[in-house]
């Protein structure tokens, strides 16, 4: 299923919309709930001189409850889709990709590999945490998901020479390509987000050189996306 269908609720498997109806319940709640505090403590006139109530995940200076909103929610997509929506555990290998696509929807990124079969991707980036792959062969059959996401995957990348086109059809797009370092060694770097070790918000950061165009090296760090959202670790 594509993230657009994982958004929406579309697709053949029952608990897209059950996912669906839970989170709008949720994102409903939390903003009847979560009101703005002023950023520097003042009262607030138009109720009576109190101050607005807030719900607060973290002692974090500028605290902005659009953006907590917006963390709580994709925590919450996170923890429904990582339990329910595993193509790879679902999947049996060598089904027809007709059916695959009948209950998932079209892959995100297709790409020709050099043996002729197809690579085909389904990917939560650039906002979510999972992808899965599989190759199709001439007959039309898929040989079987993969989780593509994970440490154990991200091993495939330290054997051989992995260009940009490689990367992207190996894993499908990343989260986000940015420049980093000092004009003299700067270098465009692939971050993908996914949960390091089953367990952290974490982002595989893939060094490309300077054009772009070949794997230097890798390495995992914490995704600021959550930690700004929660404050966590912050005093």
């Amino acid at each position: 299923m594509t993230s657009s269908d994982m958004r929406q609720g579309r697709g053949a498997q029952p608990w897209v919309n059950e996912t669906r109806i839970r989170l709008n319940s949720l994102q409903t709640s939390l903003q009847t709930s979560v009101q703005a505090r002023p950023p520097d403590g003042s009262q607030n006139a138009s109720n009576g001189g109190k101050t607005k109530d807030y719900i607060a995940f973290g002692p974090r200076a500028g605290f902005h409850p659009a953006g907590s909103l917006a963390g709580v929610l994709a925590a919450a997509a996170l923890a429904l889709l990582a339990g329910c929506a595993d193509m790879a555990s679902r999947t049996p290998a060598g089904a027809p990709f007709s059916e695959v696509q009948a209950a998932y929807g079209p892959p995100d990124y297709r790409c020709a590999l050099p043996d002729g079969r197809e690579r085909v991707v389904w990917t939560q980036q650039p906002m979510g945490q999972y992808a899965w792959g599989a190759n199709v062969g001439p007959d039309g059959r898929i040989d079987q998901i993969q989780r593509l996401l994970t440490d154990a995957h991200f091993r495939v990348l330290d054997h051989g020479a992995w260009s940009a086109d490689r990367l992207r059809c190996e894993f499908g797009p990343p989260a986000m390509i940015r420049s980093v370092g000092l004009p003299a060694t700067r270098q465009i770097v692939w971050s993908y987000r996914y949960r390091e070790n089953e367990a952290w918000n974490s982002l595989m950061h893939i060094y490309m050189g300077p054009a772009g165009e070949r794997m230097t090296r890798r390495h995992p760090g914490p995704d600021p996306m959550y930690d700004a959202d929660f404050g966590f670790g912050r005093d």
